[in-house]
């Protein structure tokens, strides 16, 4: 099936009205990502990455530095749970955080 484009001239006001009315209409429908819930006692270094959205040596990186706090269970990393919820705010601010 093709697609029909149709290519219309504004002037600057109507150009700017348009594209007002779409970032309006984008941000009313807009929600902000929710923390992601903690149900486990414990989590594993890939569990954590994906809740996170971080990679594995980013997680081992928190770890070594203390914002996450890990224990070794049978030679196995397991992450606190609820260290999770207290470190998202500082992994947020270093994630923007200059060097």
């Amino acid at each position: 099936m093709a697609k029909i484009f149709q290519i219309t001239s504004f002037d600057e006001s109507e150009l700017e009205q348009l594209i007002h009315n779409s970032v309006i209409r984008a941000l009313q429908n807009w929600q902000p990502p929710k923390d992601p819930p903690v149900h486990k006692d414990f989590l594993t270094r890939k569990e954590v990455s994906s809740l996170l959205q971080l990679s594995l040596p980013t997680i081992d990186q928190y770890i070594k530095t203390g914002i996450l706090d890990a224990v070794r269970f049978k030679g196995r990393i397991r992450i606190k749970g609820s260290s999770i919820a207290s470190a998202t705010e500082t992994i947020k601010s270093l994630r923007y955080k200059r060097k």
